[in-house]
């Protein structure tokens, strides 16, 4: 999925997406980013998971219905984009035209639920939980669209000030820059990037192709065995 950006997003505006305390306080558990991402700026997303030896990759679209027809609906997304979404599951509530809803699509698939967007952040705290791969979630702050990348993985080669490279858990390895201002936290409290040492496990966030704006250690949180 291209998902399009054209501004540089700040930890500032992060932190005040989820409602944080503070401009550099990062989520503190992997199920606090859905706090952050599946909330009311969501517009839509891919995640990448892996639950046994199945991989999953996600669509999720979050808009206005504004056609229904049968085995399908429209979808207005906040950036303009007109989705036309094939159902063939559950759906939960009525599905009435200008109301928004939230819809999940697996490998191509028709929408296997479609749920009220106000239940966006419950779908959120399931994928981004032990089966989290990486996602890419396009989401509206105000006017503004960010592209936001998330990976999860354990770190097994490190660059002070220039890159961190995960393996993650579809066997991918993910180059991740890091510049002077990617802040790192550990159980919510900053450290110093010589804590990005092989071995550790960390999730990245980053605006596109840039540089992590944030990097947290997974001290507590149940990420990648490797």
């Amino acid at each position: 999925m291209l998902l399009v950006a054209t501004l540089v997003v700040t930890v500032a505006l992060v932190a005040s997406a989820a409602g944080l305390a503070g401009p550099n306080a990062p989520p503190q558990a992997a199920r606090d980013l859905a706090l952050t991402y599946f909330s009311t700026g969501l517009t839509r997303a891919e995640v990448v998971s892996i639950g046994g030896r199945a991989e999953h990759d996600y669509r999720i679209d979050e808009g206005r219905i504004v056609a229904i027809r049968p085995g399908s609906i429209d979808l207005l997304e906040r950036d303009g984009t007109r989705q036309t979404i094939p159902i063939a599951g559950r759906v939960v509530g009525v599905l009435l035209r200008g109301t928004r809803v939230v819809t999940v699509r697996d490998n191509g698939g028709p929408a296997t639920q479609v749920r009220p967007s106000g239940q966006a952040r419950i779908l959120g705290r399931a994928f981004f939980g032990p089966t989290f791969v990486r996602a890419e979630v396009l989401f509206y702050l105000g006017k503004s669209a960010h592209d936001y990348r998330i990976d999860e993985g354990r770190i097994v080669a490190a660059k002070a000030g220039s890159s961190i490279t995960l393996l993650e858990r579809d066997g991918t390895r993910q180059a991740i820059p890091v510049s002077a201002s990617t802040v790192v936290s550990a159980n919510g409290q900053p450290v110093d990037q010589s804590a990005l040492v092989k071995g550790q496990a960390a999730v990245t966030i980053r605006e596109g192709d840039g540089p992590a704006e944030q990097i947290l250690l997974a001290t507590g949180l149940a990420l990648g065995r490797r």
